[in-house]
């Protein structure tokens, strides 16, 4: 309807936190290196995540056994959206202080910008930290998981809830590609 504002369509997975996941296999184009990178999806959850755990909405790399490497999206207990990196040597996380399992679409997005890591939500800087000096995020041989997260070589930290347009990008996007890609889904691609 013309007065109702644009609309979009589309379609999302969705996940039953029990074992829906997909792995979308090894590929040398998950493998940033130490250079800048953004991940991105949009998320639909209204499910309580259990004291003391979380769930990976993106995920690359190993937790556990030989050590962690990864980065990742993820929703913890307090239903907080959170972008989190690992070079085996040095975590570094950052987090929203909002929940967000309110049964509405959030995109997500998390960059790698030189020596910081910063996280936006629906087109919002929520958080950001200094990372310094950075070890490779480079782990040949490792699936990335949409809706878990591979841990020592078993699947869990199963995600409940709807995930769509997840994207990893070979570049570092600015606030207002961020901004631009909320407001345009569409055509951010196309366009940028």
């Amino acid at each position: 309807p013309p007065d109702f504002g644009t609309l979009y369509s589309g379609r999302a997975l969705e996940f039953d936190g029990v074992v829906d996941y997909v792995n979308c296999g090894d590929n040398p184009a998950f493998d940033v290196g130490s250079d800048d990178f953004t991940l991105t999806l949009w998320v639909n959850t209204s499910t309580a995540i259990s004291s003391s755990d979380w769930a990976r909405l993106a995920f690359y790399g190993e937790s556990g056994g030989s050590g962690d490497y990864r980065y990742s999206i993820v929703i913890n207990d307090d239903e907080y959206l959170g972008f989190d990196i690992d070079d085996n040597t040095t975590a570094k996380s950052v987090e929203t202080s909002t929940a967000y399992n309110d049964g509405k679409w959030h995109q997500v997005v998390g960059v790698r910008d030189g020596t910081d890591i910063k996280l936006y939500v629906d087109g919002v800087l929520k958080a950001t930290t200094a990372i310094g000096s950075y070890g490779s995020l480079d782990m040949p041989g490792e699936s990335f998981y949409i809706g878990a997260e591979n841990n020592s070589g078993s699947v869990d930290k199963y995600f409940t809830g709807k995930l769509a347009n997840v994207q990893l990008w070979g570049a570092a996007w600015s606030s207002s590609d961020v901004q631009y890609a909320y407001t345009h889904p569409e055509k951010f691609a196309y366009n940028t």
